[in-house]
């Protein structure tokens, strides 16, 4: 199972309409096969609910430590990002190493 690819919409966790439905069923007078499938419906989206929320990652973690991850995380992507524009500036993706030496003395020289 991806962890990474768990996706819900904020509808998935709202379950007014289907309390709504079967209150109104209830009130109607309809028949309890009805009413039934309506709370079968609705237990459907419960089970959905609880499975995404089990399928979320970092749900083990509690706030402090999520945000000590985002830290760390955070910091190695800002190493990352240095590294890559060190490497950048390397001759083989700026050119040869004569043209930047050749820079280089043009700006010494103004």
């Amino acid at each position: 199972m991806d962890n990474s690819s768990t996706v819900f919409q904020k509808n998935d966790f709202a379950f007014m309409q289907d309390f709504h439905r079967i209150v109104e069923l209830m009130l109607n007078g309809s028949n309890q096969e009805e009413i039934g499938k309506a709370v079968a419906q609705m237990d459907e989206r419960f089970d959905n609910a609880r499975r995404i929320l089990q399928e979320l990652p970092g749900l083990q973690y509690v706030e402090e430590e999520q945000d000590a991850i985002l830290k760390q995380e955070t910091a190695v992507l800002e190493t990352k990002k240095q590294q890559l524009k060190k490497y950048m500036e390397l001759p083989p993706f700026t050119g040869s190493l004569e043209q930047k030496e050749k820079q280089e003395e043009n700006t010494m020289t103004m």
